[in-house]
């Protein structure tokens, strides 16, 4: 949750609107809220025009800019480090075209492309000649790619597969789909980094050939 405050600070005549950005820390939040309102209220009180008492009241109303913009960067920098990446899950059981029963375990320790597509979805259809381009361009031995169809009869994704000449391997579930995994839409894509964090889903027609997108999974570690 984050909490936004509004403050109105008065520097030479001129009010500024700004925007504080925490996240909730919920005990040094409301004291620091507390010693900004008073800071700027005793600046506010001070009435003696006097041109000493009008640069404290100037000098005032900037600390309290310097606090809350220390204040803003401190809580990015704090919200980065906590931030969590989601775990993704191995727990699946595949068939690849040729029959065999795969695991999503023996992929562990690999960065993993995994799209969930289908012949009868046209973006999926549309987007595959650029994951076929970028698959030819990978370290095979560090990614694994899991093209993942969700055709009723697996023969026509293998005959779609074998028509286009694509070289990825293509899969099909023989069991459950991890909820992590589950999506309203296809195609969905999924990247997976060796240590098992869910590092990127896509939902939707991408395109996984440009130099953005190559450049991003590249360091993917």
């Amino acid at each position: 949750m984050i909490i936004v405050s509004l403050y109105f600070f008065e520097t030479s005549g001129k009010k500024t609107l700004f925007l504080f950005f925490n996240q909730v820390q919920p005990d040094w939040f409301r004291i620091f809220k507390g010693f900004l309102k008073k800071l700027y209220f005793w600046s506010e009180n001070i009435e003696d025009p006097s041109h000493k008492n009008r640069n404290m009241k100037n000098l005032a109303s900037n600390i309290l800019i310097i606090i809350c913009m220390s204040a803003f960067m401190a809580s990015c920098r704090d919200s980065d480090k906590n931030e969590e990446l989601p775990k993704a899950s191995y727990d699946m059981e595949l068939e690849n075209s040729k029959g065999e029963r795969v695991s999503m375990e023996e992929f562990k320790g690999k960065v993993i492309f995994m799209n969930v597509w289908a012949t009868w979805c046209a973006p999926c259809i549309e987007e595959m000649p650029t994951i076929q381009n970028l698959y030819k361009g990978v370290d095979k031995e560090r990614y694994r790619f899991i093209m993942l169809s969700m055709d009723q009869d697996f023969e026509k994704a293998i005959e779609f597969r074998n028509k286009n000449a694509y070289d990825f391997e293509i899969y099909r579930l023989l069991g459950p789909m991890p909820a992590i995994y589950h999506t309203k839409l296809i195609p969905t894509t999924f990247v997976i980094d060796s240590a098992g964090n869910l590092v990127l889903q896509h939902d939707g027609m991408g395109e996984f050939d440009t130099a953005e997108f190559k450049q991003f999974l590249a360091g993917v570690e």
